[in-house]
């Protein structure tokens, strides 16, 4: 267990010795039944410590169960995270945020829950190997019976157990196609309001029927599942029938063993039963498990730490700064229809100081390229140059810290994150004035008072925050489309023009070609190929 060592080895070796301790009360009543008056003595003290230390060792572990689970479930989605970061954007695009949102909540969940359970399968198992090896003691010939009939109980119960495992997996594929719709139902949620038939529509044809397929094989599964928990309960039960009306008639044993070979039964039929339900949980958890290796994701990958921040001597202005695209070409396939989209082979430089435009029309590339530019997506073929060094993988990550980007489809956090806590105090009240969102909205301990704005205003927000990044390169997708007229103007003529005398290397993908007169590039896309660059 690589989290959470201590805790998880005191509470194994804890569990050893409850489960043990267990045993010998079990076997401590026994001889109470049929002990003499001298012993009493003798047992009572044998029983109350063993009360006592089975008492302890229990709060103990409960205790240290509670750390064990939530420390382990924050370092797994801390790990996971890490991890999630690590990866090409691409990659992650083609998991889908769906995926991603059920790994990390219910995925994570389900294995921690299982291994909260772990210290508690040693008490048992302590407890059922205390109770077979006081049947052993008791009866040689009555052990062998129940150990054959422990394995073939196993074997009976692995079948289904093995056919729920299929079910399961079945059922969390389609787990995460309900998120998706689930997700995308919140996102549009104003779409379907507005519209009974598209809301109908939608229920039917989608909610309903992922929700139906869902039930359906959830249903099958954990039926399954249920009845292979209750199936070794059953077995258990049918092993102390045997042993009480059957077995005694062919082997000849006095009372005092036949009562301590059912006392030692019924001792480890609840720990037996919670084996096998853990069992049984681990066919879910292995399901879970493999979701998230399918992803070239691990739980317990050793080398999970987080990266030094890398930073930037961003602050003198006037810093020149050259970026070339050379020969650069990418490739992806659409994971709906699998439709391949190239872009280039491009070759493009750009100037600190200076403003370039990208356009071009829907889908031919524009936003594929600004992901490119600054390092989201790795070229396939030719080379990035900033200030003449080639960024290849190693830099890649030190080379993306120069961005600061607002995609068209931008997501506004609430906290300034990322931003010198000075810069927010000495640029944040200006910056809101210059946005007019002064009346609406205040920044308190490095967070906007409130987000719940129009569309616009969101984006005047995401703008202003990267106003205060105050990094070599902005790269805006989009940014003035639904503003208004004014705004577009403060936009173009203001504040590109601030940036561009603060020596900033400026790259806007834009439609307003009223405003291409501010650009000194003009770089045209069409189906991911420059058809024109004017300089």
């Amino acid at each position: 267990m690589k989290y959470c060592k201590g805790p998880f080895y005191f509470t194994i070796v804890a569990g050893l010795i409850t489960g043990l301790g267990l045993s010998g009360l079990m076997a401590v009543i026994h001889r109470t039944l049929e002990s003499r008056p001298e012993d009493y003595f003798l047992l009572l003290l044998a029983f109350i410590s063993l009360w006592i230390i089975y008492s302890i060792l229990c709060i103990l572990s409960e205790i240290y169960l509670i750390v064990i689970a939530e420390k382990t479930a924050f370092l797994m989605k801390k790990a996971l995270s890490i991890q999630i970061f690590k990866k090409e954007l691409r990659d992650l695009e083609e998991i889908g945020p769906h995926r991603l949102f059920a790994i990390l909540v219910e995925d994570i969940k389900m294995i921690t829950s299982f291994i909260e359970e772990i210290p508690s399968m040693f008490i048992n198992g302590a407890v059922c190997l205390g109770c077979y090896a006081y049947m052993l003691w008791l009866s040689p010939p009555i052990f062998l019976f129940n150990i054959c009939f422990l394995i073939l109980s196993v074997f009976i119960y692995n079948v289904p157990a093995r056919l729920a495992s299929r079910y399961f997996m079945e059922a969390r594929e389609t787990y995460d196609k309900t998120i998706k719709i689930f997700r995308l139902m919140t996102e549009g949620i104003k779409n379907l309001l507005i519209s009974s038939r598209k809301r109908r529509d939608y229920m039917e044809k989608h909610l309903n029927r992922h929700n139906e397929v869902l039930m359906s094989q959830t249903i099958r599964a954990f039926s399954i599942y249920r009845v292979s928990r209750r199936l070794g309960e059953i077995l258990i039960l049918a092993n102390i029938g045997c042993l009480l009306f059957f077995l005694s008639r062919f082997l000849v044993a006095d009372s005092h063993i036949q009562t301590g070979i059912i006392l030692a039964c019924l001792f480890s039929l609840s720990p037996l039963s919670s084996l096998i339900k853990n069992i049984s949980e681990w066919i879910r958890v292995n399901v879970a498990i493999r979701k998230i290796q399918g992803y070239d994701l691990d739980l317990f990958k050793e080398d999970s730490k987080e990266e030094a921040v890398l930073s930037l001597s961003s602050a003198n202005q006037y810093i020149l700064n050259q970026l070339i695209l050379e020969e650069i070409q990418f490739e992806y396939r659409s994971e709906f229809n699998g439709d391949r989209f190239f872009v280039g082979p491009i070759t493009l430089r750009f100037d600190s100081g200076k403003i370039t435009f990208i356009t071009g029309g829907n889908g031919s590339g524009k936003t594929t390229l600004a992901k490119i530019i600054c390092g989201l997506y790795p070229p396939k073929q030719g080379r990035i140059i900033w200030n003449n060094e080639i960024i290849d993988g190693a830099l890649r990550e030190w080379f993306s810290q120069n961005f600061s980007i607002i995609f068209s489809d931008y997501f506004l956090f609430e906290y300034l994150i990322g931003i010198d806590p000075g810069t927010i105090k000495d640029q944040g009240d200006r910056l809101l004035k210059m946005m007019e969102l002064d009346k609406k909205i205040a920044i308190n301990d490095g967070a906007f008072s409130s987000i719940d704005l129009s569309f616009g205003q969101r984006k005047r927000l995401a703008l202003m925050t990267a106003c205060m990044e105050d990094l070599p390169v902005y790269i805006f997708d989009e940014w003035a489309a639904g503003q208004a007229p004014y705004f577009k103007k403060i936009f173009y003529e203001d504040i590109l023009q601030d940036l561009k005398e603060r020596n900033k290397m400026v790259i806007v993908i834009t439609h307003d070609d009223n405003f291409f007169h501010i650009a000194d590039q003009i770089v045209k896309v069409e189906n991911g190929q420059i058809l024109k660059n004017e300089i």
